[in-house]
């Protein structure tokens, strides 16, 4: 028999919310009215549970992060699961967030488990997440477990702060590079254009070539907002292709530094999702799976479907691992060791600390040569204004001589 979430209004006014199990919407209205209330909202359980599209977009990498911290700091205080869910729910100031641990409370009240509560929020609590939840319950560990978890998200989150911060800068100076470039050719060029047509040679081909590219920017700019968006639209929709996914992914990987960086990214997330996965008691196959989508590259993914298999038909992990032509041959000789010690899950995260501390050097290293090469190309590109406006004049000096 289905499920039914509604709010309805008691004898004293109040509104009451719960779930209730009936055949329609109907018969759940006659139910409440037999019970003395008056039905104000009746809808199927899962529906009641979806967000819109705004609220979802309103929950953030950092409220999670949160959430799960203080979760597993009441849990660890001695307090009950729903009453640690509704002591959160006061916390949250997500308002989005706030709804779903209501929600998620009322169905622990219910005799539903945590991980079966995340999973009517597939948006908000991705695989990975649910699959160590129900792990924890299931070993009596949840505490535990969402501890870990929230030490996962939490250095998720740090990374992702520090390569903002580190290419904050960077981003400036290419920003405000272009702004004076855009500038110079749209106010300060024309009026060197006069002064050249008034001299009445011919003009040196640097100098007619930034001449072109001033007037295209004055005369032509209407026409670059609809071609961005003609670009933007028709890139997206490449991209939304397995084919130009599987090519961007090969170009970035093939970038130098940064393709070094992001390869060094993904191994990092994906040996530590497997140790995290392993540790709390999720099988191996479960683990490569979770783990599998959850990385956003299909080179990786495909590689990772590839071990997935070989370790169901019994190979074990290291030697798919070792055949592989993305992961370096350091990796599988540690998880090799770690089969042969049976301590696996303590090899996996040997590795992924180790690629971490790597990521960490690489972001260092993308910064310290960003900025220069940005410099660089900035300095070339106003040698080129100068050269080209300057040329012309030479020209008529050495003519007078």
């Amino acid at each position: 028999m289905p499920l039914f979430s509604y709010t309805a209004k008691n004898v004293s006014g109040e509104h009451v919310s719960n779930v209730i199990e009936a055949e329609s919407i109907k018969a759940v209205a006659n139910k409440l009215r037999t019970s003395g209330f008056f039905p104000i909202t009746i809808l199927p359980h899962n529906e009641s549970r979806t967000l819109t599209g705004f609220q979802r977009k309103k929950i953030g990498h950092k409220d999670i992060v949160v959430f799960t911290r203080r979760l597993a700091d009441s849990l660890k205080g001695g307090l009950p699961l729903a009453r640690s869910l509704k002591v959160l729910q006061n916390q949250t100031e997500n308002k989005g967030l706030a709804k779903i641990t209501q929600e998620i409370a009322a169905s622990i009240q219910e005799g539903r488990s945590l991980s079966q509560a995340l999973k009517d929020y597939p948006k908000v609590f991705p695989v990975m997440y649910r699959a160590m939840v129900q792990a924890g319950e299931t070993a009596g560990v949840l505490d535990v477990v969402l501890s870990r978890l929230a030490d996962f998200n939490e250095k998720e989150e740090e990374l992702h702060y520090r390569i903002q911060s580190a290419l904050a800068y960077p981003v400036v100076m290419l920003f405000v590079g272009m702004a004076s470039v855009i500038f110079l050719l749209s106010f300060v060029i024309p009026r060197f254009e006069l002064m050249f047509q008034d001299l009445g040679q011919s003009m040196p081909l640097p100098t007619r070539i930034l001449l072109l590219l001033s007037n295209v920017l004055r005369f032509y700019w209407w026409a670059y907002i609809p071609a961005a968006i003609i670009s933007i639209v028709a890139a997206r929709k490449w991209y939304s292709t397995e084919s130009g996914k599987r090519y961007l992914a090969n170009m970035l990987l093939h970038l130098p530094i940064i393709g070094t960086f992001i390869k060094k990214d993904i191994i990092s997330r994906f040996i530590r999702m497997l140790s995290i996965l392993l540790s709390n008691g999720v099988p191996i196959l479960d683990a490569l799976s979770i783990a599998r989508n959850s990385i956003d590259n299909p080179l990786f993914s495909s590689d990772i479907e590839r071990i997935y298999i070989s370790v169901k038909e019994g190979q074990g992990l290291s030697k798919p691992i070792n055949q592989s032509s993305i992961f370096p041959s350091l990796v599988s000789e540690m998880i090799a060791i770690g089969e042969e010690t049976g301590n696996l899950e303590s090899s996996l995260n040997r590795v992924a600390e180790m690629y971490e501390r790597e990521v960490e050097y690489a972001i260092k290293t993308m910064t310290s040569l960003l900025e220069p090469v940005i410099i660089l190309f900035a300095g070339i590109v106003v040698c080129f204004i100068a050269l080209s406006m300057l040329l012309p004049v030479f020209q008529v000096s050495s003519g007078l001589r």
